[in-house]
């Protein structure tokens, strides 16, 4: 019996504990290999579960890749959230820098990952359908240091 995901259903603590030990090996295969070495295979190697733990769980490897993506992309993204300061937006783009910076190093499993996830990106922007709106997203936010920054008379057209 496969455990319910859809809105509303609670999975058992065991299925939760599952899940995110195959995603966490999923960004570590990605972070060392890349994406296309990410196989249920190289999984299986990387957490000593059998191949039916992986179809129990997930609908495919794809949701595996998916999950692993949007749980490096969201600790990056709480990390710049959190770490981000300053009066001016001189002061709030350095903060950015030295966020990004520092969760870098302080995360470099998943700052691969993501750099994984970035070759990929561009390789082939198909394979993440949302890749254009994410890379909109990031693009918005920099114009918006820009802007605030030229308003404020930091930074010079």
């Amino acid at each position: 019996m496969r455990p319910k995901t859809g809105s509303g259903s609670k999975l058992r603590p065991t299925t939760t504990a599952r899940r995110t030990e195959i995603i966490a090996a999923a960004i570590g295969v990605i972070a060392r290999d890349g994406i296309r070495a990410c196989t249920v295979s190289a999984l299986e190697l990387a957490t000593g579960f059998a191949r039916g733990h992986f179809t129990y769980h997930f609908d495919s490897k794809e949701e595996i890749i998916a999950l692993a993506f949007a749980t490096v992309g969201s600790d990056w993204a709480t990390n710049q959230i959190q770490q981000v300061t300053g009066d001016t937006a001189r002061a709030r783009l350095e903060s950015q820098i030295r966020a990004a910076a520092g969760w870098g190093q302080q995360r470099p499993e998943y700052f691969r990952c993501l750099m994984n996830f970035r070759v990929e990106m561009m390789r082939d922007p198909s394979a993440f359908p949302r890749a254009p709106e994410i890379r909109a997203q990031f693009l918005e936010v920099a114009a918006t240091t820009i802007r605030q920054g030229m308003a404020e008379g930091d930074f010079r057209a």
